[in-house]
Formats: C-alpha cells, sequence, structure tokens
C-alpha cells in the first residue's frame, strides 16, 4: 500500500497549487486506500462522481480543485494517524459523533476546506492534551 506521508502530502498540495496540476486517477486510488473511505465517499467530498473518476485512464489527472481536496483530505488523514498512533483509533474517533463538535462527525466536515480546517484544530489540540 502506497501512503502519503504528511511530508509528502504537504509537498505534493504546494506542488500542485504552483503548478495548477492535478493528481493521477492512481494517486486518488492510494489516497482512497489510504483512508478507508469507500470511493462514493471520497468522490462526493472532492466533488466528482464516482463513474467521472472510473471512466479516467490510470494516468489521467483530476480536476485540480477535486485534486487538491483529496491531498487536504490525505493530510488531514496523516495527521490523524500521527496524532492517534494507531489508524484504527483514528478511524473510529473521525466515524464517530462528536461532542466537541456539535455531536456531528468529523468525518462529516472534510467536505469543505474550512471543515478540514477544523479536524486540524481539533487534532492539534488533541495532540496538545486537550480533549476534542
Amino acid at each position: 500500500m502506497k501512503t502519503f506521508k504528511l511530508d509528502q502530502s504537504e509537498q505534493k498540495l504546494r506542488e500542485k497549487a504552483r503548478t495548477k496540476k492535478g493528481i493521477s486517477k492512481q494517486e486518488f486510488y492510494d489516497i482512497q486506500e489510504q483512508t478507508q473511505l469507500s470511493l462514493k465517499e471520497l468522490a462526493d467530498h472532492i466533488g466528482l462522481s464516482v463513474r467521472t473518476i472510473q471512466l479516467k485512464n490510470k494516468e489521467d489527472k483530476l480536476p485540480f480543485n477535486a485534486s487538491e481536496k483529496a491531498l487536504f483530505i490525505a493530510s488531514v488523514y496523516n495527521k490523524g494517524y500521527h496524532v492517534f498512533g494507531d489508524r484504527e483509533k483514528f478511524i473510529r474517533w473521525i466515524s464517530q459523533e462528536n461532542a466537541a463538535l456539535g455531536g456531528i462527525r468529523p468525518n462529516d466536515y472534510l467536505g469543505s476546506y474550512k471543515g478540514m480546517e477544523l479536524l486540524l484544530e481539533k487534532l492539534e489540540a488533541i495532540e496538545h492534551g486537550f480533549v476534542a
């Protein structure tokens, strides 16, 4: 399994923002595998249909905005894996309703940049010993 290490993901975000090029379909599937999100769930978060993704060739690029969101989601997951120290613990946290988020599942925030920034803030708080 190819993983997007946090440094690599951050570097890709900067590079993609500079060049305005999207990630390949294969990179999208790598992120999908890493996050353990369903294909539909990840596609919905980045604003594409599953069919649009499936019709692309392996090396075809996804649109820039969708690619940027997918890389941002990878960054959130990488941070979560680091903070929780265990993939399964983080997957449980992001999938369950959270009182600190108004009873909403953290996963529901992945469709917007503001939502992902909020999740990164919550993960930072957890990393520094605060309950989130």
